[in-house]
């Protein structure tokens, strides 16, 4: 399932969303409510990446949601809309 959401197939599963909640958790870019620290995340990536996800962080947060995964999903789906040439998972 990694594989697929890698290829930008993203299903409303709370196996992966839930995955995807615990990885930005490890590196300490979303908090208990699901979340995301837009700052700590920019300053993560490549300064190549910046303004682009500048505009869809803009764009997709805060995200909706019932729960935590269900909130990264929302942003996943919104994120993969507004770049999709750039969208990947760890």
């Amino acid at each position: 399932q990694i594989d697929e959401v890698d290829k930008g197939v993203l299903k409303d599963d709370t196996s992966i969303t839930c995955y995807m909640f615990c990885l930005l958790e490890a590196f300490s870019l979303v908090d208990d409510e699901g979340d995301i620290d837009a700052d700590m995340l920019l300053g993560l990536l490549p300064d190549q990446l910046q303004a682009r996800a500048e505009s869809v962080m803009s764009k997709c947060t805060p995200a909706p949601g019932s729960d935590k995964c269900d909130k990264i999903y929302n942003l996943a789906k919104c994120a993969m809309t507004e770049a999709p040439d750039v969208w990947f998972i760890v």
